[in-house]
């Protein structure tokens, strides 16, 4: 019987289908609260684990077979050195598509429609008109990324009457975009577009992927709207251009240092926006995308213990 390591939260109603699924298969241990010695122990013990440990936690840990993630994204592990030989990565990739895509909706029309001043006047008891204002409907919207949250974004510009190009790897049209292009056409979709939304992950091929130069190259009313990773923009690129007076505004939830240091003057940009990496949270948050990942985790606990092939499988 493996041993499986879970090192998430997990409700009640969680845990009966874990037990339901798992029974006969698998000896499950919390290490949720428990103190570092004790999960470093645990972790020594597991076969599997469910969570996101520490490197160095994992280098210690002889049984290891397989790690299940509970997040999308796997730079923790893939973009530094030291993850164990012959284990096996697997994400949640696809848990995310729904809650970041609402969240990019959401944002734009946020800043589009001019809540952030609306919700000032408010404050001030103040009624007073802000001026002009922008719809999503007509509007040429550039997706990077074309993935799980890429196409769920995609699929909600287009009820709002958007027009959506994507870019991938390969030009394969993929549902509810209208066109699909490669890296080497980006240069000529960032002048086209009216909103620029980045939803790609952490690579070698999409660090610093957005430069001065191309954010230069966009409109100069386009906005900006980055829910991948923060690596995606060259360090300080966003705020020369911004400060120029270029692109309308940007919606800024993840950085390239987190959390954004206090002095950046990117704080106090009244046309940015900015959150602190909740666009996609995995638990905490939204019980819908809880019980996402762990439908993920479920299935991909049955299909080890059968032998078949990994949901999402990195390494």
């Amino acid at each position: 019987m493996n041993e499986l390591l879970i090192l998430v939260p997990c409700d009640d109603n969680q845990k009966e289908k874990l037990y339901k699924e798992c029974k006969d298969r698998y000896h499950v241990t919390f290490g949720t609260g428990a103190d570092k010695e004790l999960v470093k122990n645990y972790i020594r013990q597991a076969d599997v684990i469910i969570g996101e440990p520490d490197m160095e936690w994992i280098q210690d840990a002889p049984n290891l077979k397989w790690i299940q993630m509970t997040w999308a994204g796997t730079d923790k592990y893939t973009r530094n050195p030291g993850f164990p030989e012959g284990v096996m990565l697997t994400s949640a990739s696809g848990a995310f598509g729904v809650v970041i895509s609402e969240y990019v909706i959401g944002a734009i029309l946020n800043m589009y429609r001019r809540f952030p001043q609306y919700r000032k006047n408010q404050e001030m008891h103040l009624w007073m008109d802000m001026g002009s204002e922008r719809c999503i409907y007509g509007k040429r919207v550039l997706i990077l990324g074309a993935g799980n949250i890429g196409s769920e974004t995609a699929k909600r510009l287009k009820t709002f009457g958007a027009y959506v190009s994507g870019v991938r790897r390969t030009s394969l049209k993929k549902e509810f975009f209208d066109e699909m292009h490669t890296l080497k056409e980006l240069d000529e979709e960032l002048k086209k577009a009216d909103i620029v939304i980045g939803c790609m992950p952490n690579n070698d091929d999409t660090v610093g992927l957005l430069d001065y130069h191309r954010l230069r190259e966009m409109k100069a009313d386009t906005l900006f709207v980055n829910v991948g990773r923060g690596h995606l923009l060259q360090d300080g690129s966003l705020e020369k251009v911004l400060l120029e007076g270029h692109l309308s505004g940007a919606v800024l939830d993840v950085e390239s240092v987190e959390p954004l240091p206090q002095d950046s003057v990117l704080w106090d940009m009244e046309n940015v926006m900015i959150t602190p990496h909740i666009s996609g949270p995995s638990f905490g948050h939204s019980k819908d995308t809880e019980n996402r990942i762990w439908d993920i985790c479920l299935d991909n606990l049955c299909r080890f213990q059968e032998g078949r092939k990994l949901l999402n499988r990195c390494i």
